[in-house]
């Protein structure tokens, strides 16, 4: 007889509460004055009361042998991740091993020093760093190599315990997890109507084996959860178990917790919090507010004003950093149309369309699909982290419901369901293909194998433009009152604005011209001078990615164009990812080989060796 293991909701939520807790300890004992710190400590503390009175009436039970091979499957997954550089990491690899290796380095609260104008100026890291702190404390105590080991552990154990979350919502279908982690939209729809629409955007598709930006960069996308995990775990793992967890207790028919949940969520992931808004509502309709001023969601109310006075830190009043891209997001019908039919229709018409959808279920659904029909309106960031980030809670309530609809629907609808999951599984199955081709075969952002390989966090080369996302000011009442004083430092990091600012007020209006730009580009226009003020205007604005494709655009219908070529290497170079580096000296030997005059490339090739011999 097989040996079966419950899978236990009481023993689930006391795991999930203690996962998302324990960094927020950690934070608080190395951020704050030792009375503020023991004050959280109680708050937390607090959080688990409610906890203690949940009773298991409908008990879900498994193999033992399929836990063990989901906790394998979960290693395996994060090593192939690249999570603690053991696999090919993806282009947000840059940030994380910084950030993570300063908290290792550097005592803690985090400290630097911005040399600009020829004056030197204290900064402390300021952001939503939950997700490295437990390693980054395992490496304090026992050295790099038990960090690396501990940071593979620790997301290991997050996806574990969502999978065990897909388990209980799926009432034990060992299919779920995998389900789970293959949600996304129609994205292979969406890049055939790419190629055809916006035919200048592909060529990244094809070289890095992604299919979620055929809206464009500065748009933003609806990242399939594969996609999460395999850029932004923290992100991911913060948004699956407070989802989970808060759909649970809205189940229960109880609100009892929820609050102290969502102020865990601020130093995971602030844009996760946003997407938590549509969520409380459904929860206040689904519940009628019961339990909304529990001992535990009035417990939350200090941890809230804790981490609302920490990121009210965040800036720098002396260096003038360039702005980040805020408002209204590009007024495209079109776009935001085929966002709305490939990413949420699909779903939404599953779930509401079935005759068996309760009438509490319809209560959740209906604000999420809401909240992700206008969610693409408005703009947050360079690449619109708003629209990919807070729409995690949303898609992952949509996601969970679906796996629990699955075990009482008719066969049409399981039928249905499977084909729909099929049809969105492209994102998993690019992330998949990208990560066993390029796995030795391509370079990863920063040799993790030491800590000394990467750069601290100001003097990350694809960070320059958006420095101002990570530093905040000591003199900010979080740190003149709450804090514990900041650590000397003496290595002062040289800050230089990758070009002129803007005056103010202009940051709009040059947003307005780049989407008047881009609709032209989109409509099929090549000319030399469109390209060339497209890029110029995209670099400036911190858009690189957008201005690497315009260059590269430009190289490929004006082969010969000298300035063009050598813009594009000098672009390659300035990024922190290795093989763009050593990209941007063939792109000059290509030019050599094509020039009416050498001697212009050669000129150019050395100058950017010694340049790539100063800054390695």
């Amino acid at each position: 007889m097989r040996r079966k293991c419950p899978v236990d909701a009481h023993l689930l939520w006391l795991l999930t509460l203690s996962y998302l807790a324990l960094p927020v300890a950690i934070f608080v004992l190395g951020w704050l004055h030792l009375p503020y710190a023991l004050i959280a400590l109680i708050c937390l503390a607090a959080g688990f009361f409610p906890w203690a009175k949940c009773t298991e009436k409908t008990p879900v039970t498994v193999p033992v042998w399929s836990l063990l091979v989901l906790a394998i499957g979960c290693v395996a997954l994060c090593l192939m991740a690249g999570v603690g550089g053991y696999g090919y990491q993806d282009g947000d690899y840059f940030k994380h091993n910084a950030i993570i290796s300063d908290l290792f380095r550097r005592d803690w609260p985090v400290a630097y020093s911005i040399e600009h104008g020829g004056s030197k100026y204290p900064a402390a890291l300021v952001y939503y760093i939950a997700y490295y702190l437990p390693p980054a404390l395992v490496g304090k105590i026992a050295g790099w190599e038990a960090l690396r080991y501990a940071l593979v552990v620790w997301t290991a154990c997050g996806l574990f315990l969502t999978s065990l979350w897909c388990l209980r919502f799926s009432r034990g279908a060992l299919w779920a997890p995998l389900a789970f982690l293959a949600f996304g939209g129609f994205d292979v729809l969406g890049m055939l109507l790419g190629l055809k629409v916006w035919p200048w955007m592909p060529k990244l598709w094809i070289e890095h084996r992604q299919m979620e930006w055929w809206t464009g960069f500065s748009f933003g996308n609806y990242p399939s959860h594969s996609s999460h995990l395999f850029w932004a775990p923290q992100h991911a793992l913060a948004g699956w178990l407070i989802g989970a967890a808060v759909l649970h207790r809205i189940r229960s028919g109880t609100l009892a917790g929820c609050l102290f949940l969502a102020a865990l969520t601020p130093l995971w992931s602030p844009l996760v919090g946003l997407g938590l808004l549509p969520i409380g509502l459904a929860g206040l309709l689904a519940t009628r507010g019961k339990g909304t001023f529990s001992y535990s969601n009035l417990a939350a109310i200090p941890l809230l004003l804790v981490s609302g006075f920490f990121f009210a830190a965040r800036g720098l009043p002396a260096v003038p950093f360039p702005q980040v891209p805020n408002g209204w997001n590009d007024p495209a019908p079109l776009k935001l149309a085929a966002t709305f039919v490939l990413e949420v229709l699909p779903w939404a018409l599953l779930l509401l369309g079935a005759a068996q959808a309760p009438k509490a279920d319809r209560k959740i659904i209906l604000p999420s699909i809401l909240f992700l029909a206008i969610l693409p309106f408005w703009r947050i960031g360079t690449f619109n982290d708003l629209m990919m980030r807070a729409s995690l809670p949303a898609f992952t309530l949509l996601s969970f419901l679906l796996l629990q609809r699955s075990g009482n629907a008719t066969p049409l609808w399981k039928k249905t369901a499977l084909a729909t999951l099929i049809a969105g599984s492209g994102g998993l199955a690019f992330d998949v293909i990208r990560h066993i081709e390029f796995n030795g075969s391509r370079a990863t952002q920063t040799d993790f194998s030491s800590p000394a390989n990467i750069p601290i966090l100001p003097a990350t080369p694809d960070l320059s433009g958006l420095l101002g996302q990570y530093l905040g000011s000591p003199k900010a009442a979080f740190f003149r009152l709450l804090a514990r004083p900041l650590p000397a430092v003496t290595d002062a990091v040289a800050y230089n604005l990758p070009g002129p600012l803007p005056p103010p007020g202009a940051i709009a209006s040059q947003d307005r011209l780049q989407r008047q730009l881009r609709h032209r580009l989109e409509k099929g226009d090549r000319s030399m001078d469109l390209l060339r003020e497209y890029s110029t205007l995209c670099y400036y604005q911190g858009d690189r990615w957008d201005s690497l494709l315009a260059l590269e655009t430009m190289v490929n219908v004006f082969p010969d164009e000298p300035n063009a070529r050598i813009n594009l290497a000098t672009l390659l170079s300035m990024s922190g990812i290795k093989a763009y580096r050593e990209r941007a000296i063939d792109e000059l030997d290509k030019g050599r080989r094509l020039a009416k005059d050498p001697a212009v490339f050669d000129r150019a090739t050395e100058n950017l060796r010694n340049e790539l011999r100063k800054n390695p």
